[in-house]
């Protein structure tokens, strides 16, 4: 373990003797340590790295940053059943935006949209704290025209655009409580990201069906979760539905905070997760176990909401639970990623190889493809996050029933209906380590 702390510190100390403030180094030497120097770092660390050429060979200084380099080590990945490349998520990024991740610091619309069908474009997410939200938007709202390009599926590439290229948008919506069509212009502007996007409940036959809907798995959730379940506690909740279809990931212990206030008491110091490294890292390979929480529900069964954006630390929860708890899940395939990082901070850069894959208690993990719901169902942006819509009433109806309703749900649900603008969330899972 010593040599690999040494290799880093030793690139660390190269690097900052070719600081911009060195008169004996030029621009473009420092370009060619930095690139360098994030190879080596990343392909000592890098999962797959076996199949990645020496530092003569591969070149990193003809790339233009190291986001740029470990972009290009996605290719080493193993291949998925299309033959593309498994590893979407291998990144390097400025330190000062990785922090402001790690704070929830956004700077955007604030909203995220997603066709119901080819004709209507609907509002899919609004975060709390953005303009969009203190100017009145809310999931479910119909949208008309962006920029006056009417909002089709087929002008979706016309509309990313404008939301790319755009600090400012016109927007036509169709408001239901007027009736009539409303403009209004929508800006860019800082806002605080909130994790929870919503929690309540649900009575059924009785009793009480918690709902929590959790975006990111970024520090400020471990605040809330103690409160949110302290509540749920005094309800008397049994059953849980946990919506994760718009979470991507985030820090690992964070998440582990959740699944500890989510088995049942038999778990408590058994098996939450394995990583595995490479060859070379092999001694970091470890196991995380459950521990006891105050605020723990010892549930029977867990509904959990997922679709394509569920990723990394989501798709870890799920699998850490599964050995002991009934998980059923509900909506799209997930995207597959049982693979993390750690974050290697090295001169303004925070370098993130994929670095490990993870397992559950049973050793199962995930290899070219997501998790496969027990129930196919869109995400049914026409209604809010309540009993309506249709993948929480599916939950409510097979706990009500144990058996889902029928469905003319299609069973592969296409990823291109979709237009993501809340930028900073954490599409990772991220072990709280650094080198």
């Amino acid at each position: 373990m010593t040599k690999h702390f040494l290799m880093l510190f030793i690139l660390g100390s190269l690097f900052c003797s070719c600081s911009k403030d060195d008169n004996f180094q030029s621009a473009a030497d420092s370009h060619t340590v930095l690139l360098d120097s994030s190879f080596i770092i990343s392909k000592e660390m890098y999962l797959w790295n076996t199949g990645i050429k020496d530092n003569k060979d591969f070149n990193p200084s003809h790339f233009k940053t190291p986001l740029e380099l470990l972009i290009e080590f996605r290719k080493y990945s193993p291949k998925n059943d299309q033959g593309l490349p498994i590893d979407n998520w291998s990144f390097a990024i400025e330190k000062e935006t990785w922090n402001n991740l790690l704070q929830g610091s956004s700077n955007d619309f604030g909203c995220s949209f997603r066709f119901k069908d080819s004709q209507d474009l609907r509002i899919s997410a609004v975060q709390q704290n953005s303009f969009a939200h203190k100017n009145g938007l809310y999931r479910g709202l119909q949208v008309l025209s962006i920029n006056d390009i009417k909002a089709t599926i087929a002008n979706i590439d016309l509309i990313s655009k404008e939301f790319n290229t755009n600090t400012k948008l016109s927007i036509v919506y169709f408001d239901k409580e007027t009736q009539v069509n409303k403009t209004l212009i929508i800006s860019k502007e800082p806002y605080v990201l909130e994790p929870v996007m919503a929690n309540n409940y649900f009575d059924v036959n009785n009793k009480k069906v918690g709902y929590l809907n959790i975006s990111t798995f970024i520090n400020s959730l471990n605040n809330k979760l103690p409160v949110i379940f302290d509540d749920f506690k005094a309800n008397a909740v049994e059953v849980l539905i946990i919506d994760l279809r718009y979470n991507g990931g985030g820090l690992t212990s964070v998440m582990e905070n959740l699944a500890n206030m989510l088995i049942p008491s038999g778990a408590v110091g058994k098996t939450m997760y394995t990583t595995k490294h490479n060859t070379d890292y092999a001694m970091f390979d470890s196991t995380t176990f459950f521990s006891a929480s105050d605020q723990r529900l010892d549930l029977k069964t867990i509904y959990f909401i997922v679709s394509h954006n569920t990723a990394s630390s989501s798709e870890m929860l799920i699998n850490a639970i599964k050995p002991y708890t009934n998980t059923i899940l509900i909506g799209e395939e997930t995207q597959g990623k049982l693979v993390g990082m750690y974050t290697v901070p090295f001169h303004n850069y925070i370098l993130a190889p994929v670095s490990f894959k993870t397992y559950n208690a049973k050793d199962e993990s995930l290899e070219k493809n997501g998790f496969i719901p027990n129930y196919y169902k869109e995400d049914d942006v026409a209604n809010d996050f309540d009993q309506n819509e249709g993948c929480i009433s599916a939950a409510l109806y097979h706990y009500k029933n144990n058996v889902f309703p029928t469905s003319k749900s299609k069973l592969r649900i296409e990823a291109k209906q979709e237009i993501v603008l809340i930028h900073n969330t954490l599409p990772f899972a991220i072990k709280d380590k650094t080198f």
